[in-house]
Order: structure tokens, then C-alpha cells, then sequence
């Protein structure tokens, strides 16, 4: 079977693959499989290689065990060697392989392999198409009543208005309220006079960025519930800890334990992002160039954040200290911060000075502004923390962009 769709997955992940096989070709897809397609008594490895070097694309299914298998990772970099098209599709929370990570993925986390929207996105995938956006642009009331805009612009207006307030009832919790941070330069990295910085904080240097959104709280249990009621949202890893917010009626605490996909996931449903590490860090800095916001006395902390000192050993509901002087709460402390790049110690001494958005590849992704259980020098808002994207903690969280 020449121009097929060779799906590259983990022996445990059988079942799955075989009923996202059977759904593929309802759609014409011609799909190939190792169990389906190598004729008995064929050399097993060398139809293999032949497969994949005729393949039309390359589905791999990204879970524990494919991670974990020599054998798929065999196949995947064969697929690389011959410079074929992958199409990651995650099953499960997992470490992307570093080669693969940059690659965008079908999130097939809290959908089963009949979901007829995750099917399209792979059949549009896999035909070279782009897939319709989440949120397609609405078509103007004033074009499908085709009048005149002067008679009906105060009904569109108030149209408008009832929309923006419907939206912000049901679809935001208590961390709706976005604040716009405005284009400009501001200084990344280690503080002027800070003996605490680490050699990844440095060198400090002018950052150009330009205009964005920053959610005002970190994304709350309330919050995240939506999405997963919504059914794009997972709770995953959150049974890590007796410490993870989720279902200990805390819905005004941090949504905690959650790993960089789920907190992608999170932003991607609301119509958002996650802040590339440069926003991260100019909306904390707030202006400033100093270790913290408001100065460099660690003894101020307590009137901003919660942390070792005074959090008890755990979260607490956002907003209810200080926020900074742009108007953003929990900025430090509370709960870590996933933000959308990679992680390289050296990433500074080379990133380019206009809207950097991380290094190319890097171990693991990062994190930023420390949480309920550090210490002021991690609270610092050029600290840097970096852990593997599948990774749950219960002091990990994030907030979202735009």
C-alpha cells in the first residue's frame, strides 16, 4: 500500500489505535498498521522501514509507553531521517521527546478515539488542510438581515453589549477580568545589584514586546471545572497530592497540579494562550527593575504574595493580597506559572531582543513566580524554574494570554 498513513504507537495503546484506525477509514484515509498490514511470515522490521519510506505522513500516538518504547522511538526517527510529516497525536499526558516537542499536537487527552471534532482535526491534518478556527469569525448581524447599518445600529450595539455580558457570566469565573499590558521595552533578567541571580537570568538585557492581555488572577478551580465540564479540559494527575485543590471545595484557589498541556489546553478553550516567558516577566516586573515589583525588600513579600512564610503549607483563594502597580494579583507566589516556552540555561546570552519567544528546543518547559511553599529568592521575577511538561506539582498553576 503505496501514499498510506503509517500510525506509529505503544503495543499498550493497542485498543485505541485500532478504533482511531477503524474511524480513519471511514473517512477514506488509508491507514497502515504493523498488526493490520505486514503479511505473515514478511521480515516484521523490514516491512517496517519499507512502510515508513513510502508512507504519504507519519501519526504517531504519544502516551507513557510510546515514550518509554525503543521501538517506536526507532520508528520515529526513521521517519525524521526521511524527512516525512508528523502528526503528533497526544493520548496521554506524557514528556514529548525533545525532536517532537515543537510540532503542534491533536489533543486526544479528554476525547476517545470516536470524537467526531478530534477526528476532523486529524483527517484536515492528514490532507494537508487547515482546520477551521475554535472561534470562526461571527457573520455580521447587519449582513444576514441585509439593511441598512444606520437603522440598525443601535440594535447591533446592544446586540453587542448583551453578547459581551453573556460571555463574561458564563464562560469566566472569578479570574475573567483580563489586564492590557501596553507595547515597550522593559529589562529581562537579573536585577541591577541582585546577588541571588543565577547564571540562566543572565545577562540582563532591554526587551522590546508587544501589546498583550494578561488574565488579572491565576486560573481558579471554578474556572478550570468549565472547561472540563465542556469536556476540553482534563483532572489528570490531580489525585498526586492531598494538596490538589481539585474537588476540596477551594473553587476561589488556584487550579494546582496541572501540567503544561492541561493548562495549554485550558487557555487554548477560552479563546486565549499561555504568555510567552518575556510577557510573563514584563507584567510582573510591572515597570519595575528591581528584584520584586515593589523594591527589593524581601520583608515586604507578605503584603503580595503567598509563599513559605506565611501561606501555612498551602494556597489560598487569589486576589486577597496586594496586586502589583499594573493591577495583577498572585503574581508571585501562590502557585508556579506555566508559561508557553521551552527552557535553555543559555537562551539569554543569545534570544533576540523583539517579542522572544523561547529557544528552539530545551529541557523541559518554564515556570515563573514562585508559590506557597518557596522562598524569597525563588519569588524573584527574573527567577527561573524549568520542569518537563507532563509534569503535576501542587504548586504548579498558570494564567492565561491574549
Amino acid at each position: 500500500m503505496a501514499n498510506h498513513i503509517f500510525v506509529c504507537y505503544a503495543r499498550e495503546d493497542t485498543d485505541f489505535v485500532l478504533k482511531l484506525a477503524s474511524n480513519l477509514k471511514t473517512y477514506g484515509i488509508p491507514v497502515w498498521l504493523d498488526q493490520c498490514d505486514i503479511p505473515y511470515g514478511s521480515n516484521w522490521s523490514k516491512s517496517i522501514d519499507e512502510a515508513i519510506s513510502t508512507c504519504a505522513q507519519f501519526l504517531i500516538v504519544l502516551s507513557p509507553a510510546a515514550v518509554d518504547s525503543t521501538e517506536v522511538e526507532g520508528e520515529w526517527h526513521t521517519a525524521l531521517d526521511e524527512k516525512k510529516n508528523i502528526i503528533p497525536i497526544l493520548y496521554r499526558s506524557c514528556n514529548i521527546p525533545r525532536q517532537l516537542r515543537l510540532r503542534q499536537y491533536i489533543d486526544f487527552l479528554t476525547r476517545n478515539a470516536g470524537d467526531a471534532s478530534a477526528l476532523d482535526q486529524v483527517v484536515h491534518a492528514l490532507r494537508g488542510e487547515q482546520h477551521p478556527s475554535t472561534f470562526p469569525e461571527p457573520v455580521s448581524v447587519l449582513q444576514q438581515l441585509g439593511r441598512p447599518k444606520w437603522l440598525l445600529a443601535p440594535f447591533s450595539i446592544g446586540l453587542v453589549a448583551l453578547l459581551v455580558g453573556y460571555l463574561l457570566l458564563t464562560h469566566s469565573g472569578l479570574s475573567s477580568g483580563m489586564v492590557s499590558i501596553p507595547a515597550g521595552d522593559f529589562w529581562r533578567g537579573c536585577s541591577k545589584g541582585d546577588k541571588d541571580c543565577d547564571t540562566y537570568e543572565q545577562p540582563a538585557r532591554k526587551v522590546t514586546v508587544a501589546p498583550f492581555a494578561i488574565d488579572k488572577y491565576e486560573i481558579t478551580v471554578a474556572d478550570y471545572r468549565k472547561c472540563v465540564k465542556a469536556g476540553k479540559c482534563s483532572v489528570q494527575g490531580f489525585n498526586v497530592d492531598e494538596r490538589c485543590n481539585w474537588g476540596l471545595n477551594r473553587d476561589n484557589n488556584p487550579i494546582n497540579c496541572v501540567d503544561w498541556y492541561q493548562a495549554r489546553a485550558y487557555c487554548q478553550w477560552a479563546g486565549k494562550r499561555l504568555p510567552t516567558e518575556a510577557e510573563w516577566e514584563k507584567a510582573a516586573r510591572a515597570g519595575s527593575t528591581t528584584a520584586y515589583s515593589f523594591g527589593n525588600d524581601p520583608n515586604q513579600l507578605k503584603e503580595y504574595a503567598w509563599y513559605a512564610a506565611n501561606s501555612g503549607g498551602e494556597t489560598h483563594p487569589v486576589g486577597q493580597l496586594k496586586p502589583n502597580v499594573w493591577g495583577l494579583y498572585d503574581m508571585l507566589g501562590n502557585v508556579y506559572e506555566w508559561v508557553q516556552d521551552l527552557f535553555a540555561e543559555d537562551y539569554y546570552q543569545h534570544s533576540p531582543g523583539q517579542d522572544p519567544k523561547g529557544p528552539l528546543s530545551g529541557d523541559g518547559n518554564v515556570l515563573r513566580g514562585g508559590a506557597w511553599d518557596s522562598v524569597p529568592k525563588q519569588l524573584r521575577t527574573e527567577a527561573r524554574l524549568n520542569y518537563g511538561p507532563g509534569t503535576h506539582y501542587t504548586d504548579f498553576g498558570f494564567r492565561c494570554a491574549r
